[in-house]
């Protein structure tokens, strides 16, 4: 009698959950921030190829990416994301270790089903630095590296329920340089041109713009530069805008389309001279919902006793996994810390759960759920395709 996949994959990761869970708390201890990952990523390989995966790096120019993969021949390739980068100064605050084991073990038992079970198709566990800041997700995607992949899963800790998660912010930042004129404040004020003037004005001016701006439309500012020795005028002020949106490239556009116009006005308004940069490259776009993998996987959860939400849940986060989902379909689940209430990321006390017990009930969760979608879409071409169709309905949804 053939064994069920599901069965196989759920005891593979049981039977390694101690072990992963000690890596898990050696990645906490040494955390790296984006495109310096190197502890994280030679522990998953080391891990990967232990595990009889095939070990390689897919990204010349990250060399803190890895990938293992396993293949039974010809059907769908599952790639299963890992992420491992920390914020600076708070570490792991946002429980990179547990999405980076959670995809570890999931794909290791996928690689023991698919042998186990007959299934046939391939894995490939893809370890993406610099998801925090740096997009390196958009660099391997540029570099080709999800070339041949027909749906990706990733997950990642959160708070409150369970959820398989829908779309989530578009983000760009742009940053404006005032260049005004020193002048001795006290004696010769009238001299000078004040940079920090605009700065100021800037952060008036977007108050009242934001109420013309669609409410999903969201502004974050900051100071990046501004060199003061308490006599002179400040004669230098560099000041960014971060604009975020659920509501596509439009509304996105419109943001920033107001950020410039106040620089613009700001800079008249003092007399500063204004250079502005706009970004270019390694956007970081909002996920791309996909109903077909998202059933299959909400399903799977609920299967292994985890309560999840219904339907595919926005959110107002933004991370690179979104420009992954516009090429191959995708989804990504959010496993619980706290089911009492909501508790901030980037946060201590996120940091303090991300390490405990709930830590590691939650990696169990999401490589359960990630290893049996996998394993699921392998053995149903059909959902493949499927899941394909949706995400060229929805690609074609936002550009009209």
């Amino acid at each position: 009698m053939a064994q069920d996949f599901r069965t196989v994959a759920d005891a593979a990761i049981d039977a390694r959950t101690d072990h992963f869970w000690e890596v898990a708390q050696g990645m906490f201890d040494n955390p790296q921030v984006h495109f310096e990952e190197t502890y994280a990523a030679g522990v998953s390989r080391e891990e990967l190829a232990a595990a009889g995966l095939e070990v390689s790096l897919p990204c010349d120019r990250l060399p803190t990416s890895f990938e293992g993969t396993f293949s039974t021949g010809d059907g769908p390739t599952v790639a299963i994301l890992c992420e491992y980068d920390a914020l600076p100064k708070i570490g792991h605050a946002c429980g990179h270790p547990i999405i980076c084991t959670s995809g570890l073990l999931a794909g290791i038992a996928c690689r023991e089903a698919m042998e186990a079970c007959g299934i046939k198709g391939t894995v490939r566990v893809i370890g993406t630095p610099a998801e925090e800041d740096g997009a390196g997700k958009q660099i391997m995607l540029e570099d080709g590296c999800f070339e041949g992949c027909d749906a990706a899963l990733l997950s990642h800790p959160t708070t409150k329920m369970t959820r398989v998660a829908g779309g989530c912010c578009s983000s760009m930042w742009a940053r404006a340089t005032f260049t005004g004129r020193p002048a001795q404040s006290q004696s010769h004020p009238d001299q000078g041109v004040n940079a920090l003037d605009a700065v100021a004005l800037c952060q008036t001016a977007l108050g009242v713009a934001r109420q013309q701006l669609p409410d999903d439309v969201h502004v974050g500012t900051g100071v990046v530069e501004c060199p003061y020795d308490g006599i002179s005028i400040p004669d230098h002020a560099v000041f960014e805008f971060h604009v975020s949106s659920t509501g596509g490239n439009g509304h996105l556009m419109r943001g920033m389309d107001v950020c410039r116009r106040v620089a613009e006005g700001m800079a008249l308004a003092t007399g500063c001279e204004l250079s502005y940069e706009v970004q270019q490259d390694a956007f970081y776009l909002g996920r791309l919902a996909n109903e077909t993998i998202g059933a299959v996987m909400r399903e799977e959860t609920r299967a292994i006793g985890e309560p999840c939400q219904d339907g595919l849940p926005i959110d107002q986060g933004g991370e690179d996994f979104g420009n992954v989902t516009r090429v191959v379909p995708g989804v990504q689940i959010f496993g619980s810390l706290l089911l009492e209430r909501k508790v901030s990321g980037h946060s201590e006390e996120f940091l303090g759960l991300a390490r405990s017990e709930a830590g590691r009930h939650c990696m169990v969760v999401c490589a359960k759920a990630m290893a049996r979608t996998a394993l699921a879409l392998m053995d149903d071409p059909a959902l493949v395709e499927a899941a394909k169709d949706e995400m060229r309905e929805r690609l074609a949804q936002e550009e009209e």
